[in-house]
């Protein structure tokens, strides 16, 4: 089994980095567009789990629904949350800012988002069957991550900014500690190194019981290698 993340971009070539079973890097690549970027990943072959750094579903306007957001074990204060989805909330009220799926058609969206939609797309078409939370996993599956929030699992603490030097050690180690060889690290770029946490998080899915996810059904699930932080503002 393979295990690739995807940093999605659109003005630059997506990063993309793929884990085997051992933790090892097996192959580093860059492709630019959602179809040059699926064809590199079907080229790898049959068994691969591919966790994409984009939003999946669209938001349905939940959050703005008064009665969804009191039924709520943490509610989100008033006026705030208001146009998201509901797996966005769940990491904004542990701190971990992201991305807003708007709620519409998808080419409302940013453009990064909609080239995520069209490599999901294209990834279905490919046969990759959607993370939904299910107990029998197929040997062709796609899922949502945030880097940020992977690092943040993984290293039990925020983890800085990525652009810093202190943001990259934590990273590193983070990468590190999970059982990445350390050789294998050293020459990676920032978008690099999320597409890396993407790996890791779709291997932890696999291969790790305190994998964690978030989301629901109707918006779609995000996962991650191991729990957040508890709440800590809303």
């Amino acid at each position: 089994m393979l295990y690739v993340g995807v940093d999605v971009a659109v003005a630059k070539p997506m990063d993309i980095v793929v884990l085997g079973d051992d933790r090892g890097i097996k192959e580093v690549e860059q492709r630019r567009g959602h179809d040059k970027v699926a064809e590199f990943i079907e080229s790898l072959g049959e068994e691969i789990w591919v966790a994409v750094d984009a939003p999946r579903w669209l938001n349905t306007g939940r959050m703005a629904n008064e009665s969804f957001r009191s039924s709520l074990s943490h509610p989100p204060r008033k006026g705030k949350y208001l146009n998201c989805r509901f797996v966005e909330y769940e990491l904004g009220r542990r701190r971990l800012p992201c991305y807003f799926t708007p709620a519409g058609e998808l080419t409302s969206g940013k453009k990064w988002m909609q080239e995520g939609f069209d490599l999901y797309d294209t990834l279905e078409d490919a046969r990759f069957e959607d993370f939904v939370n299910q107990l029998d996993l197929p040997d062709r599956l796609m899922m949502e991550y945030y880097p940020h929030a992977s690092f943040t699992a993984l290293s039990a603490r925020y983890p800085g900014k990525k652009g810093t030097s202190e943001g990259r050690e934590t990273r590193l180690d983070t990468l590190a500690d999970y059982g990445v060889p350390l050789e294998d690290l050293a020459y990676l770029t920032t978008d690099g190194l999320d597409a890396l946490a993407g790996a890791v998080t779709a291997h932890a899915l696999r291969h790790s019981k305190q994998r964690h996810i978030l989301g629901d059904e109707e918006e779609g699930y995000m996962v991650l290698p191991k729990g957040l932080p508890e709440d800590c503002s809303s």
